[in-house]
């Protein structure tokens, strides 16, 4: 016997199954993307005030001529040049760092910063000499490394370093 459709009760079960998927599909979406779409238009209402409040809360950058006084108000309390060449060789016997020669020289950059450069020709071991240079800058705010050039003599144990130190203060 021969039926029209290959097996009735298949495609009656394949469609009652494609129908409950639907139905699925449509619950899932009434039930949960309702809330979900609530819960994300809260979150960037959050984020967008958050974003305000950080806004008005974050303070004005100061004028340039506030922030060059600021500047030179900090530099007047910094110790005197020599005070300050005395204090890296100092630091330099206290860090077994030899300077074995150092040359100075004071340049006006404008008429409110002085400029003193210190050439220098250390010699001891690399972390010593590099302890010593991160002393100077932690000890000494308004101290600049200008350059630095290592270099190790042949046989030799330590390391040279000719480093070229500025000093700012004010007039």
């Amino acid at each position: 016997m021969k039926l029209p459709w290959p097996m009735p009760g298949f495609a009656a079960a394949m469609t009652l199954a494609v129908v409950a998927m639907l139905a699925l599909q449509a619950w899932v979406e009434y039930r949960w993307l309702p809330p979900q779409a609530a819960q994300m238009r809260q979150l960037e209402q959050s984020v967008q005030a958050h974003r305000i409040a950080s806004a008005t809360r974050a303070a004005p950058v100061a004028a340039p001529q506030e922030r060059l006084q600021g500047i030179l108000a900090r530099l007047a309390q910094v110790p005197s040049a020599q005070e300050r060449i005395e204090r890296i060789h100092k630091i330099a016997a206290d860090q077994a760092v030899v300077v074995r020669k150092a040359s100075y020289h004071k340049n006006s950059v404008s008429g409110l910063v002085v400029r003193h450069e210190v050439q220098a020709d250390l010699s001891g071991g690399y972390p010593a000499i590099r302890q010593f240079l991160r002393e100077l800058m932690k000890q000494d705010e308004a101290l600049a490394i200008e350059s630095i050039e290592l270099s190790r003599p042949a046989g030799s144990v330590g390391v040279r370093a000719q480093v070229r130190l500025v000093l700012f203060s004010p007039p």
